[in-house]
């Protein structure tokens, strides 16, 4: 799939011919970057290859730089159409509209702007828009530069109606000139063909890229820079959902009437000609021979990119790696008995405030003192001879003695020690160190959102972003183990892929990650229409940052998310992989907890009692029940077939 973005209808110029002219003040308003992320988001997921900037004039847009990187970075194919006005960001293809150097030539400012772009090692190509009073004098000029760039030359018809045999032949003859000058040529629009005659019309199907007819259906469809109305195509101003960009295009019955077979949209002389009758032949263009007045009226409902993404159902493809998955559900027995961790809750004290947050109303109760840690420390190694330490808090870090309380596991005996973290202090490299030395052996940080303002908005603390983005990159300095988790809401769903190119950006050395489904209690209870997404709308983001997360190197795995939504991946869900942890947390102690002990709260559907993961299974939390209903396709997994399977 390939669409192209328009982020403004704002332009330098003011040309008599622009399609966009009428639309500059029905989208008065720019695209915002937000919205241009949600939407590359949102768009990845349903197989996006390519994007496009049009305008008005793309680089009057301010962001223009940073959404063309940030396409390029995702491995999309990214054009810009320009008249040359401004430059700044590099895409693969720039492709400049020299309409206006038909009647005066290159000029110097056009000269520099094409050395720019050269320079940048972009790919180029012409466009130009032909009328029929337009002169030949400056295309000789126009040829040489086109071949000592290798550029290609694209040409538009402003005077292609049916019968104009002399703009026909005016057509032709550039085409000729062009093609002469070993030129490679594009005709942007489709062109009647009774405009050429037949010995003509050869020529250019075996010489030039063309179109004899256009069915817009299958064309590249535009997203206006309301972020929320996607036209069929540039010449069509029919606003239709962002739906319309993966779905069956017949299904838009607004479109219907603009079918180029049916008789009554063709113009009255072309209906009983051979080349219509053959469906070789549709007149022309569609768009530039429509009146505004005689579009037809949108019937879908335009709504934006929230409320879209929340009204489609969640229906996963159960092909996962069974091998895997049984082998993982056949070790769940005795061999991870044998792996004895501990779970030590430090205190609630916390410098971040985030809205899921599932402790919310226990942070009154503060830190445990430096002598108590120590207590259970050792009374987890009496009982338990526990080799692996988890500290969780509120945050760990915010405490000076930390170094002092690892050094203390260390010499006990504990050989790996996990500090669970949002990473913020760990900017201050000494800290770090000091840490290091006195025994941490990893780190999971928490970071929620690839944009800053979303991820300080979700943790309530301005600058937590920076800080532990550097925190980030001083683990990966230091060459640390560490992993990361996002609480997977509202907020941050859509871009997830993108936290995931962000986190390996910083620290290459990430090899580990984790999607964790807010556990709806404390914060997440109190915030969830505003923060937490029902899970049916988040899974088709979650699959595919997994997705994404595999083709780069790093392994994901979820957590409260049942196992068959997982579909592909069900063998990433943390219900199935967790180890059992002995809990010291402040007030009490919980042996040989896991993961799954929360779904003995869960709701589980008729259909959940086939599975033979059910035992396994997080099930559904009862305010998600609650809160957002069934609408679910949950697919019972046989045991026997991953035995089968593996």
């Amino acid at each position: 799939m390939r669409v192209h973005f328009v982020p403004t209808y704002r332009c330098t110029m003011n040309c008599s011919y622009c399609y966009a002219a009428g639309l500059r003040e029905r989208f008065r308003a720019d695209l915002s970057m937000q919205q241009y992320r949600l939407l590359l988001d949102y768009l990845l997921a349903h197989g996006l290859q390519g994007i496009s900037f049009l305008g008005g004039e793309p680089t009057l847009w301010a962001p223009l730089a940073d959404a063309v990187e940030l396409a390029r970075q995702v491995g999309l194919e990214c054009a810009v159409f320009s008249n040359g006005a401004h430059v700044g960001a590099v895409p693969h293809l720039v492709v400049l509209n020299l309409t206006r150097c038909l009647q005066g030539g290159i000029s110097t400012a056009e000269a520099e702007t094409i050395d720019w772009y050269r320079r940048q090692q972009v790919q180029i190509s012409f466009r130009l828009n032909l009328a029929a009073a337009d002169s030949t004098r400056y295309r000789t000029e126009i040829a040489d530069l086109a071949g000592s760039l290798n550029a290609d030359i694209q040409l538009g018809a402003l005077n292609g109606t049916p019968h104009a045999t002399d703009y026909g032949r005016k057509f032709f003859d550039w085409c000729r000139f062009l093609v002469d000058h070993s030129l490679p040529v594009r005709i942007t629009r489709p062109l009647a063909r009774c405009l050429f005659t037949e010995e003509q019309h050869r020529y250019l199907t075996s010489h030039v890229e063309t179109m004899a007819c256009c069915d817009f259906t299958s064309s590249i469809p535009v997203i206006n820079p309301d972020g929320k109305t996607v036209f069929p195509c540039n010449s069509l101003p029919v606003p239709l959902p962002l739906t319309y960009l993966h779905a069956k295009r017949s299904d838009f019955e607004e479109l219907h009437p603009l079918y180029p077979c049916r008789p009554e949209f063709m113009p009255r002389e072309c209906r009983g000609c051979p080349s219509y009758l053959q469906g070789e032949c549709h007149a022309g263009c569609i768009g530039t021979r429509t009146e505004p007045a005689a579009l037809p009226t949108p019937r879908h409902a335009i709504l934006p990119l929230e409320q879209i993404t929340r009204r489609q159902p969640y229906r996963p493809r159960l092909h996962c790696d069974w091998g895997t998955t049984a082998r993982i559900v056949a070790k769940t027995g005795s061999d991870l008995a044998n792996l004895a961790s501990g779970y030590l809750k430090l205190g609630y004290a916390c410098n971040n405030h985030c809205r899921f947050c599932t402790v919310e109303w226990q942070k009154t109760q503060g830190n445990r003192d430096t002598g108590t840690v120590f207590a259970e420390m050792e009374r987890l190694l009496t009982e338990h001879s526990i080799s692996t330490l988890h500290y969780s808090g509120g945050e760990p870090t915010l405490r000076d003695d930390l170094p002092r309380l690892l050094l203390h596991a260390r010499r006990l005996g504990v050989q790996q020690q996990i500090i669970q973290t949002n990473g913020r202090r760990l900017q201050q490299m000494d800290y770090l160190q000091a840490l290091l030395a006195a025994g941490a052996t990893s780190f999971f940080v928490s970071l929620h959102s690839p944009d800053q303002e979303v991820h300080d908005e979700l943790v309530r603390a301005p600058g937590a972003f920076q800080q532990t983005c550097a925190g980030l990159a001083n683990l990966h300095r230091l060459g640390c183990c560490f992993s990361l988790n996002t609480v997977v809401c509202r907020q941050n769903y859509l871009s997830l892929a993108r936290i995931v190119r962000l986190a390996l950006q910083h620290s290459p050395s990430l090899r580990k990650a984790k999607l964790s489904y807010p556990n709806l209690q404390g914060g997440a209870a109190d915030h969830l229409d505003s923060v937490v997404a029902p899970l049916w709308e988040v899974m088709p983001y979650v699959l595919h940052a997994i997705a994404t997360a595999n083709d780069m190197g790093l392994f994901v795995d979820t957590e409260a998310i049942p196992i068959c939504l997982l579909g592909p991946y069900c063998d990433r869900a943390s219900e199935l992989l967790a180890n059992p942890y002995h809990v010291s947390d402040l007030g009490f102690q919980m042996d040989n907890w896991t993961v799954r002990e929360r779904a003995h709260q869960s709701v589980f559907y008729p259909v959940c009692r086939k599975c033979d993961l059910r035992d396994y299974c997080c099930g559904i939390h009862p305010l998600h029940h609650a809160s957002f209903g069934e609408d679910l396709c949950f697919t019972p997994i046989s045991f026997d077939a991953l035995l089968v399977n593996a």
